[in-house]
């Protein structure tokens, strides 16, 4: 702003000396041509001056009054940027502790990179009473405001269905149904919501039309897809659950499109990434450390770019699952071993029943 009114001075200093000097060449043209006598030649100096006064004072107004509007734009850039840094404080305040753990069972840690002051990513992880522990990684269609106000209301509202004891797959049910009632399918949210039972060592999830989670075991990844379309997408949806048994040393990591958009365009090419980091940890994974590793990576990665000065907002989600709480889980092989797989159809006329769910459990072999 204030290049801008020294500009601003600048140009209107030599515009009234452009006209003072028109004015006197003005003067010498009428004397050479008419030969005036001394009165006329007076009034005519007169005259002019007085033209070429005019046009600085009405240059100098001006000045003031563009400095004033200059001002008023000031006054509003700044109530803006407050407004928005508010807001930003109140996305944050939303998200969970950095870190945490449950039970001794289960560590885990967030990070969430805005492309800007708000944005649509987040990330929440809930202890739903002493054996269930509830986490889900989303983001709302669109970017900036409108994806920030759709993002709080929804997660304010996930939040108060976790605490319901709902199944996940019900859960998103209603969840979609709210939202398409709202908005009609204009914006929608994919997420990945997970249920973890600490008792028996199990991991539930809905993949809502989300980037794959990963479960790393061993250095070796599977990808966590499936479950159905993103939530508010259709007026009316069925989701499907899946069940798989978790291992000591089991490492769980969720992300938003802007980490897998960045690292290649696909969860093979972030799945890579990601056994990279895991393959220079210590026996002892650290979350937090494993999410910092993964923005780094990610953040120094240009050629896997959708295109030139592109940005969007990322976020990590780590779970490590800790060998002292599953010492007395029973043995299961990898991951990535053929696996049985058990189902049960949707019933659409009754989606409140549990048959509604399609619920896929990887029977471990």
């Amino acid at each position: 702003m204030e290049k801008h009114y020294i500009r601003s001075g600048v140009i209107a200093a030599a515009s009234a000396a452009g006209v003072y000097l028109l004015a006197i060449g003005v003067e010498l043209v009428i004397i050479r041509m008419v030969h005036p006598s001394a009165l006329e030649l007076t009034w005519v100096s007169d005259v002019l001056l007085a033209l070429a006064f005019g046009v600085v004072v009405y240059l100098r107004f001006n000045l003031q009054a563009t400095k004033a509007s200059l001002t008023q734009l000031q006054r509003e850039r700044l109530a803006w940027d407050t407004e928005l840094k508010l807001a930003a404080e109140i996305q944050r305040e939303l998200l969970p502790a950095a870190a945490g753990s449950a039970g001794g069972f289960c560590s885990w840690a967030g990070r969430l990179r805005q492309a800007r002051e708000v944005g649509g990513d987040f990330y929440d992880v809930v202890q739903a009473g002493s054996e269930r522990l509830v986490f889900v990684v989303g983001d709302i269609s669109g970017k900036g405001i409108p994806a920030a106000l759709l993002q709080s209301a929804t997660h304010h509202l996930l939040r108060m269905l976790i605490h319901n004891q709902i199944a996940p797959a019900k859960l998103l049910e209603i969840l979609s149904q709210t939202l398409y009632e709202e908005h009609q399918g204009n914006v929608f949210l994919t997420c990945f919501l997970g249920f973890v039972d600490l008792k028996q060592t199990l991991l539930t999830y809905v993949n809502a039309g989300h980037p794959p989670g990963l479960l790393m075991r061993n250095s070796i990844p599977a990808l966590l897809e499936g479950g159905g379309p993103p939530v508010g997408l259709l007026p009316e949806v069925c989701y499907w659950e899946t069940t798989v048994s978790l291992k000591p040393g089991d490492v769980g990591l969720f992300v938003t499109d802007g980490i897998t958009e960045a690292a290649g365009g696909t969860g093979q090419g972030w799945a890579v990434k990601a056994q990279s980091v895991l393959a220079t940890e210590p026996i002892k994974v650290e979350p937090g450390r494993v999410c910092d590793k993964l923005m780094h990576v990610v953040a120094e990665n240009d050629e896997d770019l959708p295109f030139a000065g592109w940005v969007d907002d990322q976020t990590i989600l780590a779970l490590v699952f800790a060998h002292k709480a599953c010492e007395n889980v029973e043995e299961t092989p990898d991951l990535s071993s053929t696996g049985k797989v058990t189902q049960t159809e949707p019933n659409p006329k009754d989606s409140s029943s549990t048959d509604s769910q399609l619920v896929a459990t990887f029977l471990l072999e």
